[in-house]
């Protein structure tokens, strides 16, 4: 079986823009961790394209360097028989088209479906689809349209943003205002800060069904007015697990297609979860996650899709894992 791994950040995703440091920093956590879980578990055909920006990884596997289009190259390298790792951010479509490339080439692809990306890649319209779902979520508006009612402060970011790559808070409306009138930014969203435990749930779904790897800590800094995640602590939350695990039933058969790996954002206050976004893809969080739990995740995912059936994990054994960013 040959595993193709595409990281877009540092795959040659952006061979024709800049590379920020961050994403590719964390895009390479996230690359190197499910490469080693593949190989720990004894997967040896393995190839990847890297940006000819990027230091080469090591290792006995197979790399193409990218320096232009890399679709076009992508179409080269790829074959019918290839089981695809996708990891790519929402913004601009990138994942979800990605997704469609390469579904649309015959490949294996170890993910959630196109449809279920683009509706989970818009802040707005996730927000909508949980709220009628009578899912626990944010306010979440438009920038160009009104300012939800708040105590504490804003949260500006894109709608189809990734990570904290362009978020915002702000506490005084005056200067909020004043960002929204010089600011060109129709893609961006708002919502009133809410205060808590800022914590994430890492998801094993396939057909609805659900096995939760991760209860996982958020460590938020505020500078300048921008909005940094500094560090993951994996699994410090786990006392928190039963709560999570009824909300991620309710996703999971409430966002059908998803599949894999899924990330979701979430702030817990007085013993209610509210849900931030979902993640549809890997996400830091799995950097840690096999230690965390002392088994191989990347092959538990790769078995669920070929048998099927999702894994039993006793969750309750985990140790805490910090990963800083």
């Amino acid at each position: 079986m040959h595993h193709f791994l595409f990281e877009f950040i540092t795959g040659g995703g952006l061979s024709d823009q800049d590379l920020p440091d961050s994403l590719a920093y964390e895009g390479d956590l996230m690359l190197r961790a499910l490469l080693n879980d593949l190989v720990d578990a004894g997967h040896t055909n393995i190839s990847l394209t890297r940006d000819s920006r990027l230091a080469p990884l090591t290792g006995s596997i197979t790399q193409h360097i990218v320096n232009k289009d890399v679709k076009e190259r992508l179409a080269e390298i790829i074959k019918q028989d290839d089981l695809v790792w996708l990891i790519a951010p929402e913004i601009d479509d990138a994942l979800a088209s990605y997704t469609d490339f390469f579904l649309g080439h015959g490949c294996k692809l170890i993910g959630s479906s196109p449809e279920s990306i683009r509706l989970a890649s818009s802040k707005f319209g996730m927000f909508k689809h949980l709220q009628a779902s009578n899912i626990e979520t944010i306010d979440t508006r438009y920038l160009n349209e009104s300012i939800p009612v708040s105590n504490d402060g804003w949260i500006v970011k894109p709608d189809d943003g990734a990570g904290a790559e362009g978020c915002y808070f702000f506490y005084d409306e005056d200067e909020l205002n004043e960002f929204i009138s010089k600011s060109d930014r129709d893609n961006y969203v708002i919502q009133p800060y809410i205060s808590g435990n800022h914590m994430s749930m890492s998801l094993l779904i396939y057909e609805k069904e659900v096995v939760l790897l991760g209860c996982n800590q958020q460590f938020i800094e505020f500078e300048d007015k921008k909005v940094m995640l500094v560090a993951v602590g994996i699994n410090e939350c786990l006392d928190c697990y039963h709560s999570l695990l009824l909300v991620a039933k309710k996703i999971a058969h409430s966002v059908p297609g998803l599949a894999g790996y899924i990330g979701i954002d979430l702030i817990m206050n007085d013993n209610k979860v509210t849900v931030v976004e979902i993640n549809p893809r890997l996400t830091t969080s799995y950097v840690g996650l096999s230690k965390s739990l002392g088994v191989n995740v990347a092959d538990k995912i790769l078995n669920t899709f070929l048998s099927g059936n999702l894994p039993e994990l006793d969750v309750s054994a985990a140790q805490a894992v910090r990963i800083d960013l």
